[in-house]
């Protein structure tokens, strides 16, 4: 039996912040204000926190980033679908395996055997919300600072 633990809008169908085409949707603060003093509410336990770094560290890896875009484009693809179509990462099918196993254990993504073919399919996609979160944060930031440094010249 695969968990998921709620899937997060597809960041292709609405931007989990303002929206549909709510364009940057960065907020420097979560709603509701500062998030100083009162923790991080969805950590309630020690087991908790000890999936949540797992997963931090499973989308660490920017191979598993892409593999995780790739089937969130195609919806389900086999080892060889997904070696073949990786875009600048030379992979084998042993590496691209390994990391599809990882995702699989973290509970990202599930298989399924077709014929003596195993399909994969997304199932959580709180990972690329969130990788898709801090790049718009990341973006922001970058921008700001070329403004400020484009006036200070």
């Amino acid at each position: 039996m695969v968990k998921t633990y709620g899937t997060p809008p597809r960041s292709d169908r609405i931007s989990p912040v303002g929206g549909r085409g709510a364009g940057r949707g960065v907020q420097a603060r979560p709603p509701g204000g500062s998030a100083a003093g009162r923790g991080v509410r969805a950590v309630s336990s020690p087991e908790v926190l000890e999936v949540v770094m797992v997963r931090l560290r499973v989308i660490g890896e920017p191979t598993r980033v892409q593999i995780m875009a790739l089937l969130d484009r195609l919806g389900t693809a086999t080892v060889q679908e997904i070696t073949d179509q990786l875009p600048s990462v030379p992979s084998t099918r042993q590496n691209v395996a390994k990391h599809l196993r990882t995702l699989y254990e973290a509970g990202l993504v599930v298989r399924q055997r077709d014929g003596n073919r195993v399909q994969y399919r997304l199932v959580d996609w709180s990972a690329l919300w969130l990788i898709d979160q801090i790049a718009q944060s990341v973006a922001t930031h970058l921008e700001g600072r070329r403004d400020a440094l484009r006036g200070a010249s």
